[in-house]
């Protein structure tokens, strides 16, 4: 999820310094932000964490009516597997394994389905706070904005703008 963000920030941040080192002279305005404190303090952020959490949590609570069927429908069968003719038993057994090849095949839909939501919506958040951060560091003159966590950063010193970021990513319409 993180890796492309975190490979966008490394090239980006690569080709600032790389820039940088021909201006050495000048003086170098470097700051830091931390995408995951955005995506986790800003509104916006906020809102596409609770649709991503509502989604789930529907397909959870359906997973687990279905698992509960399952439960039930083994419990019948091993209760009356004894009694069962061979054929009837073979019968009800390719039922129950058919339900439980279904119940798999929904619960890796639903996790695909989870995963794209989410790649859909990081996306679009991250197009988003890109431009703000872009906005950030033109107005106020930065050379290097670098992403805290995923960019790689062990030690900064920089000026962290992460809170300017929240404030102009909830100021997005």
């Amino acid at each position: 999820m993180f890796k492309s963000l975190k490979l966008f920030f490394l090239i980006i941040g690569s080709f600032f310094i790389f820039t940088l080192a021909a201006y050495a002279a000048d003086a170098t305005k470097i700051a830091i932000v931390d995408f995951q404190k955005i995506v986790g303090s800003s509104e916006k952020g906020k809102a596409a964490t609770e649709q991503l959490n509502k989604e789930a949590e529907t397909m959870r609570a359906e997973l687990e009516k279905q698992s509960a069927e399952l439960k039930k429908m083994k419990d019948a069968f091993d209760k009356e597997s004894a009694v069962l003719s061979g054929e009837k038993r073979k019968e009800k057994e390719s039922k129950l394994s058919e339900k439980v090849i279904k119940f798999k095949e929904l619960q890796k839909k639903y996790n695909e389905d989870t995963g794209k939501l989410y790649q859909t919506l990081m996306v679009e958040i991250q197009q988003n706070i890109l431009k703000v951060i872009e906005e950030i560091g033109k107005k106020e003159g930065y050379s290097l904005i670098v992403e805290k966590v995923q960019g790689g950063v062990l030690y900064s010193t920089g000026i962290d703008i992460t809170d300017k970021v929240v404030k102009g990513y909830d100021a997005l319409k």
